[in-house]
């Protein structure tokens, strides 16, 4: 693409003043869809992790959440890659042909939408956890009784959300 644009079409684009020239079509949107990811990705990648150090700063989530979610992340991409390297999933029942390749935009988007379901689950398990603290139950107790009570919410929560984002393609 960057060929046809800067190598063909420029050159005699400039020969025709006050002229505008562009590729358009599906091949050149996804082009510069995926230039755009690859460019930008550093930057949501940069700003999740910072926002969620700053939470960190003021004590609402520990550094040990942001180092959880980011393992639950990696594990999800490596779940992915296995599932769609492995042959057809579902193909027949649902209707489609898969070629095995993932959509540039499905990494970042599947960060983003983890990290943060993840960080709002562990913010809402350590609230109880605090909360219990705060009545003076002994802190290992407060842990178990915390994540005990928060863990069909939490459970329900994922199941809930899980098909809808699949659904909502």
């Amino acid at each position: 693409m960057r060929i046809l644009r800067e190598d063909v079409i420029a050159p005699v684009a400039a020969r025709l003043p006050g002229t505008e020239v562009a590729v358009t079509g599906q091949t050149a949107g996804t082009y510069d869809c995926n230039e755009t990811v690859k460019r930008r990705a550093p930057l949501v990648f940069a700003f999740v992790l910072g926002f969620a150090s700053c939470c960190c700063c003021s004590r609402s989530v520990p550094l040990t959440a942001i180092v959880l979610n980011l393992l639950s992340v990696a594990a999800a991409y490596g779940v992915l890659k296995s599932w769609s390297s492995s042959g057809s999933h579902l193909e027949s029942l649902l209707g489609f042909a898969s070629n095995g390749a993932i959509a540039s935009w499905l990494p970042l988007f599947l960060f983003v939408v983890l990290f943060g379901l993840s960080m709002d689950y562990h913010v809402f398990t350590l609230s109880r956890i605090k909360e219990l603290v705060d009545r003076w139950v002994p802190t290992a107790k407060a842990v178990e009784q915390g994540i005990r009570s928060t863990a069909g919410t939490v459970t329900a929560a994922a199941i809930v959300t899980v098909p809808s984002c699949c659904l909502s393609r």
